[in-house]
């Protein structure tokens, strides 16, 4: 147990000596199937400047203000130069420095308004051995995940200075988040997943691929014991709230997906949000198994009892503005921690069976009970000059130094654990399994597309024979039903498969940051799920209306129908998608989605035909894919047919008729068939691009 390896030091504290690194490669070969290298984390004046929200917000109110005083100011001129004596003041004024305060008097701190960033870390040094828990606790908004992102590499905006390095080298960013398992505070899951295929998903794609599948399966089955979710592993996860597993079952499963990683270092943001006492005492026992076995654990926790409390073995406590308020071990009973605390004079009495972290925090100002008391004693100060922070700034120099020569750097061949193929193949598999298990998806389609079918069938029985002669409306009547059953079931899809990837996007997320796998592999994995749900929907809709509505009675003119119909709502599915990828939410896609069928009803040349559209809007009717849907449907149906028709006083075959008034070419017809699947591939490109480069998450 780690509590061996606590000896007592200068200043009030203890400092934690690892184990040597033979020992401590022969524990964890005895506690695990699968080796990993034990990792010594070290971060030194770690500093995070962002921009400041309140100070843009500001500076565009003071920009709005500013001009409506310069109209006021035009408006008054004529006034302001009537005024031809000076004013005089009534009262004599004091004089005032450059900033409008009087002189002499102190200067004041900006507002926050006036800061244009914000500095969220200051000057943070620290270090994590493997086997030592370690607690990263303040009050709220005083830092915590936000050092842990740092040290992480996962945050996406700001500016970051200082150093980290790992096993006594600069941390690789592609290297590091290889050995690194991160646990989000939000257990974000697949709902359609069981238990144990959400394990052996994250194993699979993220253990080596010298690893074969029964050394994986063994290993997911440990982890599953380590974590106590044995008696969970066959159920399905479900949504939060909803259905499936329970709060503190779903924290463990996200423990488990990032332990099956074997990774060497384990960050935990906030484990026990939300659980109750018996709960979060589960998930921390799991959190405790893990660093036995001789990991590198770091903790963010926000007021812990006090049995969880006194699981961990060192404390980082940090104020607001990322200041380091102490980073010590705990000692037995907390004993460590009280003594350097209490070292202070003035500073009170824990209370007989009170809490020492809510005590540590009221004492601080960082809880909710003091944030907004003033607090007289300067923490981060006496911190900064105490010996505790000394030996802390030495251990850590000598931590980088004695690992930097024991142990290489570390290193990847690759970006990603598995080869393309098997990220497909796995991603395939996943998803195979998630879209039958959805049946509020993809049966609500299908069974939509089987009963508008027969309604449009229904109402437009036989309108697909071109009486001889024929007249205009006949024809309308033929483009008319295929304008409107492609455009309301590729809508229907469009609409219908953004929730579905609305919140598969969010797992994408994690799964991104955990490296699982290139998102082009996620990208073709996800068409090609797609595709037999597609080609039922069109061998459902087309045989039901082609016969009954008695189109053209040819095979070819049949499949062809088939074919384009296919490449319909093929487009549209990717293009919701696309949509969903492009925007910060499923329903925010989803206006967008609407505002493009409106363009596309416009332009598609149904409503107003290409050769009578403005000359200046005609490449608008070539840019939307809509009007090759048309197109392809109504050649393969009237493009060849020789029936005479009557309009205007003239007659002509209809095939004439639909070069001269619609600008259609029956020659076109396979031309066509190309077009759409060229706009398809680029639609599929476009929202893997859109995924890879594109991001939401705002860390």
């Amino acid at each position: 147990d780690s509590d061996a390896s606590r000896e007592t030091g200068e200043g009030g504290g203890a400092l934690v000596v690892s184990p040597s690194f033979a020992a401590l490669q022969d524990y964890i070969d005895i506690s695990s199937s699968l080796p990993f290298t034990p990792i010594t984390l070290v971060f030194q004046d770690l500093k995070y400047i962002v921009p400041n929200p309140v100070f843009q917000r500001a500076k565009a109110k003071a920009y709005a203000k500013a001009q409506a005083e310069a109209q006021q100011g035009q408006i008054d001129s004529h006034a302001a130069k009537a005024a031809s004596s000076p004013a005089v003041p009534d009262v004599e004024q004091g004089a005032v420095g450059a900033s409008g305060a009087p002189e002499g008097a102190a200067p004041s701190p900006p507002p926050i308004e006036a800061r244009e960033t914000l500095q969220l870390l200051s000057g943070i040094t620290g270090f994590n051995e493997p086997g030592v828990l370690l607690a990263l606790m303040g009050g709220s908004g005083a830092g915590k995940t936000t050092l842990m992102d740092v040290i992480a590499g996962r945050k996406t905006i700001g500016s970051i200075s200082g150093t980290i390095t790992v096993n006594g080298h600069t941390a690789d960013p592609r290297a590091w988040s290889r050995v690194m398992g991160y646990v989000e505070q939000f257990d974000i899951h697949s709902p359609a997943q069981t238990v144990i295929e959400a394990l052996r998903f994250s194993a699979r794609l993220r253990l080596p691929p010298s690893f074969n599948d029964q050394q994986v399966k063994a290993y997911v089955e440990e982890v599953l014991e380590i974590v106590d979710m044995l008696p969970h592993m066959n159920s399905l996860v479900g949504s939060p709230g909803v259905s499936g597993l329970s709060t503190e079952a779903r924290k463990r499963l996200t423990i488990a997906v990032e332990l099956v990683a074997n990774p060497s270092c384990v960050f935990l943001d906030e484990p026990t949000s939300g659980l109750d006492a018996r709960a979060a005492a589960i998930v921390m026992r799991a959190v405790r198994n893990v660093a036995r076995n001789g990991r590198t654990v770091m903790v963010t926790i926000h007021q812990p009892s006090i049995e969880i409390f006194e699981s961990f073995d060192q404390l980082l406590l940090i104020q607001r503005g990322g200041f380091t308020t102490y980073f010590g071990p705990l000692g037995a009973n907390s004993a460590a921690l009280i003594a350097y605390f209490m070292s202070v004079p003035g500073t009170p009495q824990l209370p007989a069976g009170f809490n020492p972290a809510t005590w540590m925090l009221e004492v601080t100002g960082g809880s909710m009970a003091t944030v907004l008391d003033r607090v007289d004693v300067d923490w981060p100060g006496l911190y900064a000059g105490s010996e505790l922070c000394r030996e802390n700034v030495a251990r850590a120099a000598a931590l980088i130094d004695a690992r930097g020569h024991d142990c290489p750097p570390l290193a990847v061949v690759t970006q990603y654990a598995m080869p393309f193929g098997t990220q497909t193949r796995v991603l395939l598999d996943k998803f195979n399994k998630a879209y039958w298990r959805s049946p509020g998806y993809n049966f609500m389609r299908i069974g939509i597309t089987f009963v508008v079918s027969f309604i449009y069938a229904a109402v437009y029985w036989g309108e697909g024979r071109i009486p001889n002669p024929a007249d205009i409306g006949s024809v309308q009547n033929v483009m008319g039903i295929m304008f409107a059953s492609s455009n309301f079931l590729g809508m229907t899809n469009l609409m219908s498969v953004m929730p579905v990837v609305g919140y598969e996007r969010v797992v994408f997320y994690r799964e991104r940051g955990a490296a699982m796998y290139d998102p082009f592999a996620y990208g073709l994995a996800i068409a090609l799920v797609e595709l037999p749900y597609l080609l039922v929907q069109a061998f459902i809709f087309v045989p039901i209306i082609y016969w009954m509505i008695m189109f053209e009675p040819t095979p070819e003119a049949f499949f062809y129908y088939v074919i384009v119909f296919f490449e319909t709502i093929s487009f549209y599915t990717i293009f919701g998608q696309t949509l969903v990828y492009i925007t910060p939410a499923a329903a925010i896609a989803q206006v967008v989605g609407a505002g493009f069928n409106f363009l596309f009803n416009v332009f598609n040349g149904f409503i107003i035909t290409y050769p009578d559209m403005p000359t200046g809007w005609r490449w608008m009717n070539r840019a939307v894919p809509p009007t090759w849907i048309l197109y392809g449907l109504g050649v393969s149906q009237l493009g060849n047919n020789q029936e005479i028709i009557v309009y205007g006083g003239q007659s002509s075959t209809v095939s004439e008729f639909m070069r001269t008034k619609f600008g259609y070419y029956y020659y076109m017809r396979w031309w066509i068939v190309l077009i759409l699947a060229a706009y398809i591939i680029v639609m599929r490109v476009g929202s893997v691009v859109a995924l890879k480069y594109w991001n939401f998450l705002r860390r």
